[in-house]
Protein backbone atom coordinates (compact mmCIF):
# COMPACT_ATOMS: atom_id res chain seq x y z
CA UNK A 1 0.00 0.00 0.00
CA UNK A 2 1.44 3.43 -1.28
CA UNK A 3 -0.05 6.70 0.57
CA UNK A 4 -0.41 10.09 -0.85
CA UNK A 5 -0.96 12.67 1.62
CA UNK A 6 -2.39 10.18 3.84
CA UNK A 7 -5.37 10.70 1.49
CA UNK A 8 -4.91 8.86 -1.26
CA UNK A 9 -3.84 4.88 -0.82
CA UNK A 10 -3.07 3.01 -4.02
CA UNK A 11 -2.05 -0.72 -4.38
CA UNK A 12 -0.18 -2.42 -6.99
CA UNK A 13 -1.61 -5.47 -8.43
CA UNK A 14 0.24 -8.24 -10.81
CA UNK A 15 -1.60 -8.06 -14.06
CA UNK A 16 -2.73 -11.78 -15.06
CA UNK A 17 -2.09 -13.57 -11.27
CA UNK A 18 -3.56 -16.15 -10.16
CA UNK A 19 -7.14 -15.83 -8.33
CA UNK A 20 -8.21 -12.88 -10.72
CA UNK A 21 -9.73 -13.24 -13.80
CA UNK A 22 -7.45 -13.77 -16.86
CA UNK A 23 -10.62 -12.17 -19.27
CA UNK A 24 -11.49 -9.02 -17.47
CA UNK A 25 -7.24 -7.97 -16.81
CA UNK A 26 -7.25 -8.17 -20.45
CA UNK A 27 -10.21 -5.99 -21.03
CA UNK A 28 -8.85 -3.41 -18.52
CA UNK A 29 -5.98 -3.40 -20.53
CA UNK A 30 -7.32 -2.56 -23.35
CA UNK A 31 -9.59 0.14 -22.11
CA UNK A 32 -6.70 1.74 -20.96
CA UNK A 33 -4.85 1.05 -24.65
CA UNK A 34 -7.91 2.49 -26.36
CA UNK A 35 -7.59 6.00 -24.39
CA UNK A 36 -4.23 6.46 -25.17
CA UNK A 37 -3.46 9.27 -27.90
CA UNK A 38 -0.53 9.12 -30.08
CA UNK A 39 1.48 11.59 -28.32
CA UNK A 40 1.32 9.45 -25.43
CA UNK A 41 2.60 6.84 -27.54
CA UNK A 42 6.45 5.90 -28.23
CA UNK A 43 5.90 2.45 -29.78
CA UNK A 44 2.24 2.17 -31.09
CA UNK A 45 1.42 4.10 -34.49
CA UNK A 46 -1.61 2.40 -34.80
CA UNK A 47 -4.38 0.32 -32.31
CA UNK A 48 -4.02 -3.36 -32.12
CA UNK A 49 -6.62 -5.89 -33.06
CA UNK A 50 -8.17 -6.93 -29.63
CA UNK A 51 -6.79 -10.54 -30.89
CA UNK A 52 -3.04 -8.77 -30.78
CA UNK A 53 -3.64 -7.33 -27.99
CA UNK A 54 -4.75 -10.45 -26.26
CA UNK A 55 -1.78 -12.45 -27.08
CA UNK A 56 0.62 -9.99 -25.93
CA UNK A 57 -1.05 -9.78 -22.43
CA UNK A 58 -1.05 -13.95 -22.40
CA UNK A 59 2.84 -13.53 -23.36
CA UNK A 60 3.53 -11.51 -20.17
CA UNK A 61 6.20 -9.38 -21.75
CA UNK A 62 7.06 -7.72 -19.16
CA UNK A 63 9.64 -8.23 -15.98
CA UNK A 64 6.96 -6.75 -13.59
CA UNK A 65 3.21 -5.60 -14.42
CA UNK A 66 0.87 -4.10 -12.50
CA UNK A 67 -2.41 -2.66 -12.19
CA UNK A 68 -2.42 0.53 -10.31
CA UNK A 69 -5.29 -0.25 -7.83
CA UNK A 70 -7.24 2.45 -5.84
CA UNK A 71 -10.36 1.47 -3.71
CA UNK A 72 -10.14 -2.04 -5.10
CA UNK A 73 -10.74 -0.57 -8.76
CA UNK A 74 -7.63 -0.29 -11.17
CA UNK A 75 -7.07 3.13 -12.19
CA UNK A 76 -3.85 2.12 -14.57
CA UNK A 77 -0.88 -0.40 -15.26
CA UNK A 78 3.09 0.04 -14.76
CA UNK A 79 5.86 -2.13 -15.92
CA UNK A 80 9.14 -2.81 -15.92
CA UNK A 81 10.66 -4.21 -19.06
CA UNK A 82 12.90 -7.40 -19.32
CA UNK A 83 16.40 -6.15 -20.18
CA UNK A 84 16.81 -5.42 -24.02
CA UNK A 85 19.98 -6.09 -26.16
CA UNK A 86 21.71 -2.32 -24.60
CA UNK A 87 20.94 -3.48 -20.90
CA UNK A 88 18.12 -1.35 -20.04
CA UNK A 89 15.19 -1.70 -18.30
CA UNK A 90 12.11 0.05 -19.30
CA UNK A 91 9.10 1.64 -16.91
CA UNK A 92 5.83 3.09 -18.32
CA UNK A 93 2.94 4.26 -16.85
CA UNK A 94 -0.55 4.78 -17.88
CA UNK A 95 -3.58 5.93 -16.44
CA UNK A 96 -7.16 6.06 -17.21
CA UNK A 97 -8.24 9.75 -18.37
CA UNK A 98 -10.84 9.99 -15.22
CA UNK A 99 -8.40 9.29 -12.98
CA UNK A 100 -5.47 11.48 -13.88
CA UNK A 101 -4.18 13.97 -11.70
CA UNK A 102 -4.09 12.37 -9.22
CA UNK A 103 -1.20 11.05 -8.02
CA UNK A 104 -1.68 7.61 -9.34
CA UNK A 105 1.29 7.81 -11.76
CA UNK A 106 3.88 9.31 -9.40
CA UNK A 107 2.70 6.89 -7.18
CA UNK A 108 3.07 4.00 -9.24
CA UNK A 109 6.33 5.28 -10.16
CA UNK A 110 7.74 5.63 -6.52
CA UNK A 111 6.95 1.76 -6.53
CA UNK A 112 8.84 0.79 -9.45
CA UNK A 113 11.77 2.51 -8.72
CA UNK A 114 11.79 1.05 -4.93
CA UNK A 115 11.53 -2.54 -7.02
CA UNK A 116 14.26 -1.64 -9.03
CA UNK A 117 16.40 -0.93 -6.04
CA UNK A 118 15.44 -4.04 -4.75
CA UNK A 119 16.34 -6.11 -7.78
CA UNK A 120 19.35 -3.88 -8.68
CA UNK A 121 18.60 -2.43 -11.80
CA UNK A 122 17.96 0.94 -13.24
CA UNK A 123 15.22 2.43 -15.05
CA UNK A 124 14.86 4.25 -18.24
CA UNK A 125 11.45 6.32 -19.38
CA UNK A 126 11.21 6.37 -23.28
CA UNK A 127 8.95 9.43 -23.93
CA UNK A 128 7.09 10.47 -26.54
CA UNK A 129 8.45 14.30 -26.71
CA UNK A 130 5.23 15.44 -27.94
CA UNK A 131 3.83 14.46 -24.16
CA UNK A 132 4.79 17.29 -22.04
CA UNK A 133 2.74 15.67 -19.02
CA UNK A 134 4.96 12.44 -18.79
CA UNK A 135 7.69 14.37 -19.21
CA UNK A 136 7.60 16.26 -16.20
CA UNK A 137 5.94 13.24 -14.34
CA UNK A 138 9.27 11.79 -14.88
CA UNK A 139 11.53 15.10 -14.15
CA UNK A 140 9.56 14.91 -10.99
CA UNK A 141 10.43 11.68 -9.97
CA UNK A 142 14.12 11.86 -10.44
CA UNK A 143 14.03 10.68 -14.25
CA UNK A 144 17.22 12.39 -16.09
CA UNK A 145 17.06 12.96 -19.48
CA UNK A 146 19.70 10.97 -21.21
CA UNK A 147 19.04 11.07 -25.44
CA UNK A 148 17.02 12.37 -28.15
CA UNK A 149 16.18 9.89 -30.68
CA UNK A 150 15.00 10.32 -33.72
CA UNK A 151 13.88 8.28 -36.36
CA UNK A 152 14.14 8.06 -40.70
CA UNK A 153 10.82 6.50 -42.08
CA UNK A 154 11.21 4.94 -45.65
Amino acid sequence: MIKLEDRIQISMRPVIHPGYNIDSDIEILWQLLKERRPSESISHTEMPTYEDHTRFVLNRPYLRWYFIVHNNEPVGAAYITHEDAFKQHYVGVAVFKNQRRKGYASMAIDYLKWEAEQIGISLVANINPANKKSIALFKQAGFNIIQHSYKFNV
